[in-house]
C-alpha cells in the first residue's frame, strides 16, 4: 500500500504573536478528504485555533496548552479548504509538524 501522506508544514521553532496566523499562507486540502495531523509545542500556556475557512473554533476543548508539553490534533477538511492556525498569547513555538493524509472513506 502506497504511503500518501504528506508533509505539508515543519517549523522548528518561531516567535509567534497573540491571534495573529502562525502560518505564512493557509494549509489548503489536496485529497477529497483530508486528515491533517498537526503536533505542536509552546513555551508559554495559551489556547490554540484552528482558522478553519475564516472561522476560529479553539482546539483541546477551549482549554490551555501547557508549557512545555507536546501535543497532536486531527483535523478534518475537504478538498479546497483552508486552515491556519493562532496562539492566544506571544511565546515561542517550539515545534510545529503538519501531515496531511488521505481520509479512507467507505
Amino acid at each position: 500500500m502506497e504511503n500518501k501522506s504528506k508533509i505539508k508544514k515543519f517549523i522548528p521553532g518561531k516567535a509567534v504573536t497573540a491571534n495573529t496566523d502562525i502560518i505564512d499562507i493557509d494549509i489548503t486540502a489536496e485529497y477529497p478528504a483530508s486528515c491533517f495531523r498537526v503536533e505542536c509545542c509552546f513555551d508559554a500556556a495559551g489556547t490554540l485555533y484552528v482558522k478553519l475557512n475564516n472561522e476560529l473554533h479553539a482546539l483541546n476543548a477551549g482549554d490551555s496548552l501547557a508549557a512545555g508539553a507536546l501535543y497532536a490534533f486531527d483535523i478534518f477538511l475537504v478538498k479546497g479548504e483552508t486552515f491556519n492556525l493562532q496562539y492566544s498569547v506571544d511565546a515561542n513555538m517550539k515545534r510545529l509538524l503538519i501531515i496531511e493524509m488521505p481520509a479512507e472513506m467507505s
